[in-house]
């Protein structure tokens, strides 16, 4: 186990002491820490899956195995942060994709960048699955989610690119299910064809009814 140093010590107390002030934005070295733990997890993970040493990744981070105890107090907790992180950059790109594309393309775009992304990523198809359904670890991912998909959807609607009953839970239902294909290049190839067959649907039904919402 990589020992405690002073550096370590100190960032425990800036930690605890955030902790108890509630919303106090954490120093600045202990926002870095989290930054390389999660994203020294992140390679970890994607290339040995979620039961990838612990000690490792604080060793990869530059950091002791106390410091991501302190940040992380088990296994699905680091997990938990690195999907979650992932999905929010992911929601970050619904903006992008709006600006550049009409709004039905930019729903279907995004969503294969979704399954492309998590299909390759050992164990975030069951973390999306997880955010779908409301879990306690995951809820505020489900809130990011379901802002992304809004902002993609409302404008299709309103244009009646995509047929007007559809909702956000439609979508991210679908994107977890489809996710649940294993991450072999032939299903990820078939996971999109569902993708790509599931928003031809949606444009489908908007084709038959023209009155829109």
């Amino acid at each position: 186990m990589q020992p405690e140093g002073p550096s370590d010590r100190a960032e425990g107390t800036a930690v605890e002491s955030a902790a108890t002030a509630g919303d106090r934005p954490l120093r600045a070295d202990v926002r870095r820490n989290r930054d390389a733990i999660v994203a020294s997890a992140a390679r970890a993970f994607a290339e040995r899956g979620p039961s990838a040493s612990l000690e490792d990744i604080a060793r990869d981070a530059g950091v002791g195995s106390a410091t991501l105890h302190r940040h992380y107090p088990s296994r699905d907790t680091l997990i938990a942060a690195v999907y979650r992180r992932q999905i929010e950059d992911l929601c970050a790109s619904a903006d992008d994709l709006l600006a550049c594309h009409p709004a039905d393309e930019a729903l279907a775009q995004w969503m294969r960048a979704v399954v492309s992304h998590v299909l390759v990523r050992r164990g975030m198809a069951a973390a999306l699955k997880a955010a779908a359904c409301e879990t306690r670890e995951l809820g505020d991912v489900r809130a990011t989610l379901r802002a992304a998909v809004t902002r993609l959807a409302a404008p299709a609607i309103t244009r009646s690119l995509i047929r007007a009953d559809t909702t956000a839970d439609d979508i991210l239902r679908a994107l977890a299910a489809v996710c649940l294909f294993d991450g072999q290049p032939a299903a990820r190839a078939q996971a999109i064809r569902l993708i790509d067959l599931f928003t031809d649907g949606l444009r489908y039904g908007a084709q038959h009814n023209p009155g829109g919402p």
